[in-house]
């Protein structure tokens, strides 16, 4: 974990900015919208922190290399996805971390799904927006 020199309010707003930002570049990435190459890998890695720990909605829980992995042969497989985030809410931010919740809505391709994400965020300088994803939950919304 790297640190950084963002307030409380700075942090919060960075963070917002970086589910919408990754969320982003997940649509992209797997559409095939994106262009592979050009670093674009290594760029999605400076969002995780080292020890970063992702739970899916399955209750599988991974760490930043599976991520890596997954993202690295995932280019292009779901050409008509499309990644909408709503209701965003910093839950807590102080300047040690960032505690954020969110729905994620996946269409295309045929499956559908809805989430509901619980995301805490820790400074690191070398991140794109100064943020790392640091711990990540996820779980099935049914109706929405």
């Amino acid at each position: 974990m790297t640190d950084n020199t963002l307030s409380a309010d700075d942090l919060a707003a960075a963070t917002v900015q970086e589910v919408h930002d990754f969320h982003t570049f997940l649509a992209d990435w797997f559409s095939g919208r994106m262009a592979a190459g050009g670093g674009v890998l290594a760029n999605a890695r400076r969002r995780f922190a080292a020890d970063m720990q992702y739970i899916n909605p399955g209750g599988e829980i991974v760490d930043a290399a599976a991520i890596e992995n997954m993202l690295a042969g995932g280019h292009g497989s779901a050409p008509a996805v499309e990644i909408e985030v709503r209701n965003t809410v910093v839950r807590r931010a102080d300047a040690a971390s960032v505690l954020v919740t969110y729905e994620e809505h996946q269409t295309g391709d045929g499956d559908d799904t809805n989430r509901l994400t619980t995301a805490l965020f820790v400074p690191k300088a070398d991140a794109p927006n100064g943020v790392g994803w640091f711990h990540v939950h996820e779980v099935w919304l049914v109706a929405v």
